[in-house]
């Protein structure tokens, strides 16, 4: 999946009725042909109806965005990936009007944040076209965008972190995205280019045992506390080294102001870690603003919750050794912001089923449609299930959150390829809210307020839910793959 900027590299000329394409017609058939959405206009779509009202936080909305993306981001975003082509949305709906019809229900609704990448092909120029027609209702400064460098394909081979690389890939979504500055970018699936430390990256319980086993931790390049600079700091060869000199390159984007926030992206959560010191405690020390991590907080993993506070901790020992060695100052600590993205697990989590390229064991995707099949005749739904734990996190506000606006202890990233799909998130994000408020758990943090007769009407969806969440995570464990990740990159 490479760059279709360019789309004239098919030889065959394609033609309607015996008459051959030219100019515009060329490049928009040849488009399509990569699944790029059609072009509508505001007035092609129908007027959406929102479902009860618009979504909790969205009272606490300033019109136009005066919250920087870290201050202002919304509980959920939508995943630009269900745009890209072949990756969870068929193809007839990609060139019918409901991608444009989502984008605008879920902005009604207060969902004002996307998330999107080059790799999801061909995802940014579809969202272009989108954003484009919905422009006279939501103008730019009234959503955030973020989007990824990095990967361009499937295989290791497609990835490229060199700072020119880097620089162009900007350039480029700036252009698709129609956009003269993008609130984040984070760099694709870090795991693909940085060395391999330990057992960090291969498939099995890195990520549980790291937290619980010194000698684990150790293994995995992570310090057991902010005493061993040299572990913290060390560079473990050239794959360490593109990450560092990606990451720069991001920071000079972010000091011109083409790029507002600056992040990394992957699945393994040692490595994450390991990869966030590292870059704190290397010029220009700063912390990333953003960390994405995908699959780590679902039904069948959710060692992403014993991370949270492990990539708050500042690494101050070995920042302040390299900054006194480099003769500069030392940056303020902010705390990463934690974005989870795929409660689904990548499409493993539904009644549907994984798609073909989901790195998963056999086992476990059976394991997954058996409890698919046993919520089903219980009336009840594997990716309903799913999704309430997945966002479960959201509706809880961060610690030390701008008192205007609560912002969420870990916003989540959700996939959504029809409009129903929009309603449902909206309605799952109500039902963790009331069920934070009726079991009372962390009442302080809970982020928005909820009617008392609005509550009752949830009382026993809770319960329920609560029951289902946990017959599918006996289910895993009892097999031996409740925490267990996959490798990745896949061995």
């Amino acid at each position: 999946m490479g760059s279709i900027d360019t789309l004239d590299h098919y030889n065959v000329k394609p033609a309607i009725n015996g008459r051959k394409l030219v100019n515009g017609e060329l490049k928009e058939h040849n488009l399509r042909k990569e699944g790029v959405v059609p072009q509508y206009d505001l007035e092609d779509l129908a007027d959406e109806e929102l479902k009860h009202s618009t979504a909790p936080w969205y009272s606490h909305l300033n019109e136009p965005l005066t919250e920087s993306f870290r201050q202002g981001c919304p509980p959920l975003l939508i995943g630009g990936s269900a745009l890209g082509k072949g990756i969870f949305t068929d193809d007839e709906i990609l060139q019918s009007t409901e991608p444009y019809r989502v984008i605008r229900l879920a902005f009604q609704y207060g969902i004002r944040a996307i998330d999107t990448s080059p790799f999801y092909h061909p995802s940014e120029i579809s969202l272009g076209r989108i954003l484009k027609a919905l422009s006279k209702e939501y103008p730019r400064e009234s959503y955030y965008l973020q989007t990824k460098v990095g990967r361009y394909g499937q295989d290791k081979k497609d990835f490229d972190y060199s700072p020119d690389r880097i620089r162009e890939s900007v350039a480029t979504s700036l252009r698709r995205l129609n956009t003269t500055y993008l609130d984040s970018v984070v760099l694709h699936d870090v795991e693909f280019v940085c060395d391999n430390v330990g057992p960090s990256q291969k498939a099995g319980f890195a990520a549980r045992d790291a937290v619980e086993d010194a000698k684990v931790r150790k293994e995995c390049g992570l310090s057991d506390d902010d005493q061993d600079v040299a572990l913290t700091a060390t560079v473990h060869g050239q794959g360490d080294e593109k990450i560092l000199a990606a990451i720069r390159t991001l920071f000079e984007l972010k000091e011109q102001g083409i790029v507002r926030n600056v992040g990394i992206g992957g699945y393994p959560l040692p490595t994450l870690l390991r990869l966030s010191r590292l870059i704190a405690s290397h010029a220009p020390f700063r912390a990333v603003d953003i960390i994405v991590n995908y699959s780590n907080h679902t039904l069948q993993n959710d060692m992403l919750s014993q991370y949270t506070a492990k990539f708050a901790q500042e690494p101050r020992r070995a920042r302040l050794t390299g900054a006194e060695r480099s003769g500069t100052s030392l940056p303020e600590w902010i705390a990463p912001t934690i974005i989870n993205a795929s409660p689904f697990s990548m499409g493993l989590l539904t009644d549907k089923g994984p798609p073909a390229w989901h790195p998963a064991s056999e086992k476990l995707k059976s394991l997954c449609v058996e409890a698919s099949e046993t919520l089903s005749a219980r009336g009840q739904s594997l990716a309903k299930v799913a999704a309430h734990f997945g966002f479960r996190g959201s509706e809880l506000k961060k610690q030390g959150s701008n008192p205007g606006y609560p912002t969420p202890h870990m916003a989540t990233i959700v996939g959504m390829n029809s409009v129903e799909q929009v309603h449902q998130a909206v309605q799952t994000y109500r039902a963790i809210l009331a069920d934070a408020h009726l079991s009372q758990r962390d009442a302080d943090q809970v982020a928005f307020s909820m009617p008392e007769e609005e509550l009752q009407d949830y009382r026993a969806h809770s319960k329920q839910q609560r029951q289902d969440e946990q017959y599918v995570i006996n289910l895993f464990r009892s097999h031996g793959f409740r925490d267990w990740t996959w490798a990745s990159p896949p061995s």
